[in-house]
């Protein structure tokens, strides 16, 4: 950044990868991805990073807006959907959310993250049979491709499965598998669920997060 301070991602990926998600500093978090998008303010990937910096600091009427802004620029962000989703779902709109993220499940060509994370909104929702629908088909996807379980862990945690939610725990711990910095991270809405919940939570502190 201090190289080229108009380095868009640069900047993006330390406001929420480093100072929101590493080290809980949510508030600088959302002015570093302003900056950002200062620098470029007609990026659909700058708008979408500045509101999901909003969601991740709890701020879910400002990171509609700027996900919505996102989606205007972008109406292919998978980004800006995905967190769109996310935020329907964290605020308690589940019909809604369910909605865009089949939409989401459906551009990103059925992504495993996506799938699981529509589990456990289902979960939520009380619509079991649904979750488990599509539970099973992540079940089946397992046996022929990679898929990486710190994005299964959410849906077996929502659904009650807490053996396999702690064992995937530990298998995305020893294999390094990238995406628990963000699932599992304290600072995250879904990461802080996890947290709360006595033994995932004792494992993960165990484990450095």
């Amino acid at each position: 950044m201090d190289l080229n301070p108009r380095y868009v991602q640069a900047r993006d990926w330390y406001a929420f990868f480093y100072l929101q998600l590493a080290v809980g500093r949510l508030e600088e978090g959302i002015i570093q991805a302003k900056l950002a998008l200062e620098a470029d303010p007609l990026s659909g990937y700058a708008n979408a990073v500045v509101g999901i910096c909003y969601f991740n600091a709890g701020m879910y009427a400002e990171a509609m807006e700027m996900l919505e802004r996102a989606l205007e620029l972008d109406p292919d962000s998978f980004l800006a959907g995905y967190f769109r989703f996310c935020t329907l779902d964290i605020t308690g709109r589940f019909e809604e959310a369910v909605a865009r993220g089949q939409e989401v499940l459906m551009m990103s060509g059925r992504h495993a993250g996506v799938m699981a994370h529509l589990i456990a909104t289902y979960s939520r929702w009380g619509r079991r049979s649904q979750a488990e629908a599509l539970y099973a088909e992540l079940d089946a996807r397992m046996l022929r491709e990679y898929v990486p379980p710190s994005a299964l862990v959410a849906a077996s945690h929502s659904l009650g499965f807490q053996e396999r939610a702690v064992a995937e725990i530990r298998q995305a711990i020893q294999i390094r598998d990238p995406f628990r910095h963000l699932t599992f991270s304290k600072y995250f809405p879904y990461g802080a669920r996890l947290h709360q919940d006595a033994r995932c939570g004792e494992l993960l502190r165990a484990s450095g997060f």
